[in-house]
């Protein structure tokens, strides 16, 4: 049966004055198998696990481990945005580098919170001054081809590409390939993997620093040689200053030099080749639907939503810290902002009402196989307009 919970009137399209689109909210998962499920919520997971889980790392706390990162502080990192711009810094210290080794990717790739500021650092000064304290560093000042960090990237390339494929081809061919439901609510993370792709040559996680307190000069536990090695340097650089006071410029090129301009130019024309028109394909809702079905899942609604704001923002952020100068920190700018702090929880909030909406609407149809949020439609004539009945009703979308 067909329960329209919701129905909300929008804007009318651009196919038809006389038309307007209506969001429906269906109930119909009730018949969806156990199996089913295991594959829906698989398929669902997999870019979450693949882009956000594997484009956050660990941070590395300057202090007491007491002291470290707030929840709500840590929860900003597992932003796209955040994810994004650590990628584009990382590749905008190797070109602007005079010498790169396995100390600076490093550096790059770590996350350092600063007790005593309470702050992310991700700075030029601690990419130099980090190596008073690294334990572990990468074999090489590149990522091995045979390694987890090559095969992560290429499995987020070919997901990456794959949505891209499916924009494209919407508009082009004004048909929507990306998975409907439960399987698509984390699609739209794919189109990290193209981004990744370009820092992939030094993106590793091969890597550890002492933790340390920097008030009392108490150091953490250190049972190998090494650590207490390590920890012998970290004292000696904090009775002398001026080895930590080392400048970033003997390491890195100024901002403004050819180099870091070009890429500059090529950062603003990938974030906005690649988020643009994902963002145009979000805003699709609001004026791209057949003439003679007027009719939108609130599932869709809500992943359109929220991927909008997503790209809408990545787009603007990185617009404006791009031309303001602002890209000195593998840490996003804006990162300690309570706006950046409303806005991720925004999006987790999204994720949540998409999720549920999505387990609450998806089915199969009968006929093909295929996921839909939709309800069976009664339809006419070609050309005649579409109405949304129970199930076994239908003769459209069955």
């Amino acid at each position: 049966m067909f329960y329209p919970f919701l129905v909300l009137l929008l804007c009318p399209g651009i196919h038809s004055a006389l038309i307007v689109p209506k969001i429906l909210f269906t109930y119909q998962s009730q018949d969806v198998s156990f199996p089913q499920w295991t594959v829906f919520f698989t398929t669902c997971l997999a870019p979450l696990i693949a882009h956000v889980a594997g484009g956050v790392v660990s941070p590395t706390i300057l202090g007491s481990p007491s002291q470290g990162p707030t929840r709500i502080s840590y929860l900003t990192h597992f932003n796209p945005i955040s994810i994004i711009w650590r990628y584009y810094i990382i590749i905008d210290r190797r070109v602007r580098a005079r010498s790169w080794d396995q100390c600076d990717m490093a550096a790059c790739n770590a996350v350092f919170w600063d007790a005593e500021r309470k702050r992310w650092d991700g700075s030029e000064e601690i990419m130099v001054r980090s190596r008073a304290w690294i334990t572990k560093m990468p074999e090489k000042p590149h990522v091995r081809l045979l390694s987890a960090s090559s095969f992560t990237t290429l499995v987020q390339t070919v997901q990456g590409a794959q949505i891209m494929f499916y924009i494209i081809e919407g508009y082009i061919a004004g048909s929507e390939h990306i998975p409907q439901g439960l399987p698509g609510v984390f699609a739209g993370l794919q189109l990290l993997g193209l981004i990744r792709l370009f820092a992939s040559l030094w993106l590793s996680s091969d890597y550890s620093y002492m933790n340390f307190r920097g008030t009392d000069l108490v150091l953490e536990i250190s049972e190998t040689p090494l650590e207490s090695h390590v920890s012998k340097n970290i004292l000696e650089a904090r009775v002398s200053n001026h080895l930590l006071e080392v400048d970033a410029r003997d390491r890195l090129l100024p901002l403004h030099c050819w180099q870091g301009i070009l890429y500059r130019a090529f950062w603003l024309l990938t974030i906005w080749g690649i988020l643009g028109p994902a963002a145009g394909a979000c805003s699709q809702v609001f004026w791209n639907y057949p003439q003679g079905v007027p009719y939108e899942p609130a599932t869709r609604l809500v992943w359109q939503i929220m991927y909008f704001a997503l790209s809408l923002f990545g787009i603007s952020i990185h617009t404006f810290y791009i031309i303001r100068g602002k890209t000195h920190s593998t840490i996003i700018p804006c990162i300690h902002q309570s706006w950046y702090r409303i806005f991720t929880i925004f999006l987790f909030i999204m994720v949540v009402i998409c999720t549920v909406f999505s387990c609450l609407e998806t089915r199969v149809r009968l006929l093909d196989g295929a996921v839909t949020t939709l309800p069976e439609l009664l339809c006419g004539e070609a050309g005649a307009l579409c109405f949304p009945v129970g199930k076994g009703q239908g003769n459209t979308n069955v």
